[in-house]
């Protein structure tokens, strides 16, 4: 699977291999907290914080 422009960019935006984020997006993607899928739905809001946790332990491996 080709990581889209938007995965690219968040490679790049957390300094990850866009395989990593890959797999974190279609993680996160499956457990809602991500929609893949045009527009935004206010009463689906993800938990910033938890996706924060994620992030910044991915940036201290």
């Amino acid at each position: 699977m080709r990581v889209p422009a938007v995965g690219a960019e968040a490679a790049a935006g957390v300094r990850l291999p866009p395989r990593v984020v890959k797999v974190l997006l279609a993680d996160l993607i499956q457990r809602r907290y991500v929609i893949d899928r045009a527009g935004w739905n206010a009463t689906v809001a993800p938990d910033v914080l938890t996706m924060q946790k994620v992030l910044d332990g991915l940036r201290a491996l």
